[in-house]
């Protein structure tokens, strides 16, 4: 495992503002529990896990509007850009304008892509 994704998002157990590395299922279970009703997140690592990417999981007060978990967790990610290869960032549920904005700023730093969805992409743009 090479490349790696970067989740934010809620879950069951672990601390906030820290990120999890996880390569496999058993990890990631071990470090964030079971998945919390509405989220998409632990879901979502479990796919790219099965798919052969490395996890980097920021766990989230609640997704979308933790603005300082979020914060944090971008900050080193943009501080970590030399030494964890990224091919994705997920912020699942953010339609928050400055979230988003450094989201695509750490993304610029590790030359990956932003993956968020639908609705929030929505938010953004008419809020």
């Amino acid at each position: 495992m090479l490349k790696k994704i970067a989740i934010f998002g809620e879950a069951e157990k672990g601390m906030f503002q820290q990120p999890y590395l996880c390569e496999s299922l058993s990890k990631l279970f071990d470090n964030l529990g079971n998945p919390v009703e509405k989220s998409s997140s632990i879901a979502f690592a479990i796919q790219s896990l099965l798919s052969h990417y490395g996890i980097v999981y920021f766990r989230v007060h609640e997704e979308g509007f933790s603005k300082k978990d979020y914060m944090k967790g971008l900050q080193y990610l943009e501080e970590s850009n030399e030494h964890m290869p990224l091919s994705l960032i997920t912020i699942f549920g953010v339609g928050d304008k400055e979230i988003i904005t450094a989201a695509r700023k750490a993304c610029k730093s590790h030359n990956c892509y932003m993956l968020i969805q639908e609705k929030d992409l929505y938010d953004y743009y008419t809020h």
